[in-house]
């Protein structure tokens, strides 16, 4: 996210990127320092995976969303959060960045006339190899560390485990074809 907030204020943005220390996804306090200036935000990027927020941090995102202001989501933002069954937040596990979610955002927000639509992208990273070659090469620093620490073993069958998961997508000619939806949002101020 620094190197895309750089290439947008070449253009003229202002940004700012709120980014805690170590792995977020085991951290339960000071995930997201700085997580308040979403209130002077315009506009916001969530690129997050599996958070756990205290609420001080869980605020402002809420906060935000209330306020009917542009929200874009990348790649896992739709799985933004991993909170236990019976955290109070549960629900936004699996419903962070979904149409449901963003309409009845919006409209708690005092829109009318929500419209949500659904955009299918098609993206091909080539043949597993060059898929599975390709995430190695541009894990983040924890997730590189975690996987250099596998054994061979280990590796083996997370690269069967992933391919798996990539069967779907597969077609005869070996290519995998993997479908990106985007939802875009507009709505009218009551």
């Amino acid at each position: 996210m620094p190197v895309f907030a750089k290439e947008l204020e070449r253009f003229g943005f202002r940004t700012t990127v709120v980014m805690g220390e170590g792995n977020p996804e085991k951290k339960t306090e000071n995930v997201l320092p700085g997580i308040e200036v979403l209130k002077d935000a315009d506009l916001v990027i969530f690129f997050m995976r599996f958070l756990k927020l205290p609420d001080k941090e869980w605020a402002p995102i809420e906060a935000y969303l209330k306020s009917g202001k542009p929200v874009i989501g990348l790649r896992t933002a739709n799985h933004s959060f991993k909170y236990a069954k019976d955290h109070p937040l549960f629900k936004w596990n699996d419903d962070f960045g979904t149409k449901k979610t963003f309409e009845e955002a919006i409209k708690k927000a005092g829109f009318s006339k929500i419209i949500v639509k659904k955009f299918v992208f098609k993206y091909s990273p080539g043949t597993f190899s060059d898929y599975w070659n390709n995430y190695k090469r541009h894990l983040s620093k924890p997730l590189k560390e975690k996987f250099d620490s596998l054994t061979k073993f280990q590796k083996s069958n997370l690269r069967e485990m992933v391919q798996d998961k990539t069967l779907e997508y597969t077609k005869k000619d070996g290519k995998i074809v993997f479908p990106w939806e985007v939802l875009v949002l507009t709505a009218r101020n009551q």
